[in-house]
C-alpha cells in the first residue's frame, strides 16, 4: 500500500539468484525506468523492486480459459495493439506478452501490464 496516497501497489522484485547478475540487475532497470514513461509508478533507486499500479481485475489468461478468443472478443485485441503501438511510440519494446500479462481494468477494457 502506498503510504502517502492510501491505494495499493504491486511491488515487482528481482529474483534473489540475479542480485548479483549485472545484466540481470541493468535489464531491472531499464524496465523500471520504461514503466515509468509510460505510468505513475514509483523507481526505488538501488533498490531491488518497482512499485507500480496494481490491477486488480483478472488476466486474459483467466478470463480465456483454454478456449481461442471469439469474434465477439477481437476488440480485445484492438486494445493491446493500441496499448502496444503507444508503448512503442515511447520507445518501450515488451518482451514478454502473453495472455496472463493482459489485466481487465473493466469487463471489456484490457491493459497491457
Amino acid at each position: 500500500m502506498q503510504s502517502r496516497v492510501l491505494r495499493p501497489v504491486a511491488l515487482k522484485v528481482l529474483a534473489p539468484s540475479q542480485l548479483e547478475d549485472q545484466q540481470s540487475r541493468q535489464r531491472f532497470i531499464q524496465e523500471a525506468r520504461a514503466a515509468c514513461s509510460l505510468n505513475h509508478i514509483s523507481e526505488a533507486a538501488g533498490s531491488d523492486f518497482i512499485a507500480m499500479e496494481y490491477l486488480s481485475g483478472k488476466t486474459l489468461a483467466s478470463h480465456m480459459g483454454n478456449n481461442p478468443l471469439q469474434i465477439a472478443q477481437v476488440h480485445y485485441a484492438e486494445q493491446i495493439a493500441d496499448a502496444l503501438a503507444a508503448a512503442h511510440h515511447a520507445g518501450i519494446i515488451h518482451r514478454d506478452i502473453k495472455a496472463s500479462s493482459l489485466s481487465a481494468m473493466t469487463s471489456s477494457c484490457w491493459t497491457l501490464a
